[in-house]
């Protein structure tokens, strides 16, 4: 849509012009304008003090724009002006004082002006910097959570396919010792090959059981904490029951170091047994392992704090 004159609506002529000559323009209009109004008021009311307001808002205004249209608007304004309003104007009628105290508010303005200009230019600038720094931090964080993402699925890919690769000989093991148990045992005594064979078969069921742990943590890690459904996926333990599997699984360095461990009552408590398990063959281990004396005693109780 556009105004009679031509241009566009809302767009004022002078917003055409460079911004150096903007300026310029802008301290030409604003003395002509003064001295309209001090026309005016010279052919109402004869001379007057406030006709120097006019021209010192015209300065003012010429100033923000810059040195050069502020020192343009001063010349301008003591010595072309005078002549528009009196003909007879000399310019040794020129107020010394008035001249100078001008000059130096047009050259404060116009510094005020450039040290604002410079402070916004730096504050953009530094703006510019942070958002460019933020979309940098965003796309790395964006490939490293896809990174993670991808090794969480090879994880837990090989993880399904070092179990499923293991328990095969695993059962074969098992499955053998079991029927070597059961064909030789007359042969193999109570004590001495018997016995050897029982451990076999324990450690091997145990590994399968490890196994299939390792499964479901592989699951559990990869899985929201809600089903589709939107009931929760988390389950609940007893957690005494959490401590006889740790403790079967390090009953190795349980024997080895001649560890003493007893458990009290512990509660049932909302979590995924695996996960417990862990946790209490963590502690169990660091605890023995760490433990100043020849002979370790650990002690696991439970002990409910607040309302929950």
């Amino acid at each position: 849509m556009t105004s009679a004159f031509g241009n566009k609506t809302g767009r004022r002529p002078i917003d055409k012009l460079p911004a150096a000559a903007k300026g310029y323009a802008i301290a030409l209009g604003s003395l002509t304008l003064a001295t309209l109004i001090s026309i005016a008021v010279i052919q109402i009311f004869g001379s007057h003090p406030l006709l120097r307001v006019p021209f010192l808002l015209a300065f003012m205004v010429s100033a923000w724009f810059g040195y050069g249209p502020g020192l343009f608007a001063w010349f301008l304004g003591f010595f072309v002006v005078p002549f528009v309003l009196n003909p007879q104007w000399m310019p040794a009628r020129i107020d010394k004082n008035n001249l100078f105290m001008v000059l130096v508010v047009v050259i404060l303005i116009s510094r005020m002006r450039q040290t604002r200009e410079g402070a916004e230019s730096r504050l953009r600038s530094a703006n510019e910097d942070l958002d460019r720094r933020i979309r940098e931090r965003t796309a790395d964080l964006a490939r490293s959570n896809s990174e993670l993402q991808r090794l969480n699925v090879d994880l837990n890919e090989f993880a399904h396919s070092a179990s499923h690769d293991l328990k095969e000989p695993l059962r074969m093991v098992i499955t053998f010792s079991q029927l070597l148990e059961r064909k030789f045992s007359n042969q193999l005594g109570s004590e001495g090959g018997g016995e050897y064979v029982r451990v076999i078969v324990h450690g091997g069921q145990r590994m399968d059981a490890l196994l299939d742990d390792l499964l479901a943590y592989a699951h559990v890690v990869n899985t929201p904490d809600e089903f589709s459904d939107g009931q929760s996926a988390t389950t609940t333990t007893d957690a005494s029951l959490a401590v006889q599997k740790a403790l079967k699984n390090l009953n190795t360095s349980v024997a080895e170091s001649r560890a003493e461990v007893t458990c009290g009552k512990l509660p049932v408590l909302v979590i995924r047994e695996v996960h417990l398990v862990q946790i209490f063959q963590n502690l169990i281990s660091n605890a023995i392992k760490y433990c100043a004396g020849d002979a370790p005693r650990v002690q696991i109780r439970g002990r409910r704090r607040g309302t929950v």
